[in-house]
């Protein structure tokens, strides 16, 4: 299963000040189904001053593991693909 999540790194005052932030996600079906969701939140996260960058990055997870949400929450581990 392909995952797509904005992520974006805020202004910092020194190097290493603050982590990339996952803003948004949507599995890679919805996204084909309704990409417009996701590229307006990609937009408005774009406008925002406090934030040096914003993208959508793909990432690829066990669609098994992604099940068993339902049931209970494991760790998921997942790889970023290239774009």
């Amino acid at each position: 299963m392909i995952v797509k999540i904005i992520w974006a790194q805020r202004k910092e005052r020194y190097n290493g000040e603050f982590a990339p932030e996952a803003l948004e996600c949507m599995d890679g079906n919805s996204f084909i189904e309704n990409p417009e969701f996701l590229l307006k939140k990609l937009d408005e996260h774009k406008k925002n001053s406090d934030l040096v960058e914003v993208k959508i990055i793909d990432v690829e997870v066990s669609g098994t593991l992604i099940s068993e949400l339902l049931n209970k929450a494991p760790a998921i581990k997942g790889r970023v693909l290239e774009n």
